[in-house]
């Protein structure tokens, strides 16, 4: 049986990834453009003229260039949070034309939100403890404006075996047909063992409702990824 040259707990958001991050992310999630554009046209709804967007794990700075490229006269301020600092420099050189991003390196666990129209988190909450999920989650709730949204993106895990281990195949051939090679998919799966927490639909459903979200809304799924709005009335 292959064995990793790494252990469980090598996977960070070091130089390296942020070096290759655009492209891996594109290599390995599926749908990646086609997500970034739904949530460009879900975010669009509820932005208004001077509206406040977070962007969690902004990595780099994906999610915040797309929506000041359609929205460039609206005054919107965007938070930028990201605890790798290798990350959000590229976020910084890919935003450098906008001057409407405040960029904060911290962790979302320690971070205090602004009262916001929008806050979005794609593939983040699932690299924090779940014992932490539902205290980021309330606190997302309690920021947002009434009538805002919270536009949320994860990879989750499925209960039933055999329907696990074929959406796992899956996403192996679909990595494969991206020219990631076995050896390379097996080691980025076994780096993220000890510090990606996904939890399933069901789970995220009842947390985001818990913190007092009434409607909630699956935009998006492929297989095991899925993503959610859920708005405060």
């Amino acid at each position: 049986m292959y064995r990793s040259k790494f252990s469980p707990s090598d996977w960070k958001f070091d130089e390296h990834i942020a070096d290759i991050f655009d492209t891996h992310i594109r290599q390995s999630t599926p749908f990646y453009d086609e997500i970034q554009r739904m949530i460009v046209e879900l975010a669009n709804v509820f932005i208004v003229d001077n509206a406040i967007i977070c962007d969690l794990g902004t990595a780099t700075g994906e999610v915040i260039y797309n929506l000041n490229i359609k929205n460039p006269s609206r005054n919107l301020t965007f938070y930028a949070i990201e605890n790798s600092v290798p990350m959000l420099k590229k976020a910084k050189l890919k935003c450098e034309e906008f001057e409407n991003v405040v960029y904060i390196n911290e962790d979302i666990n320690n971070f205090i939100f602004p009262q916001s129209n929008l806050i979005i988190s794609v593939y983040t909450l699932q690299f924090i403890n779940k014992n932490n999920r539902q205290d980021i989650i309330n606190k997302i709730y309690d920021s947002l404006e009434k009538g805002g949204a919270f536009i949320l993106c994860e990879k989750i895990i499925i209960d039933n075996e055999f329907i696990a281990n074929s959406y796992v195949k899956f996403h192996h051939d679909l990595k494969k047909r991206n020219k990631i090679s076995n050896d390379k998919i097996i080691e980025k799966e076994n780096s993220l063992i000890n510090v990606m927490y996904p939890i399933t639909y069901e789970e995220n459903c009842h947390i985001i409702q818990r913190s007092g979200f009434s409607t909630i809304q699956t935009f998006f799924q492929w297989y095991n990824f899925i993503c959610i709005i859920a708005i405060k009335d």
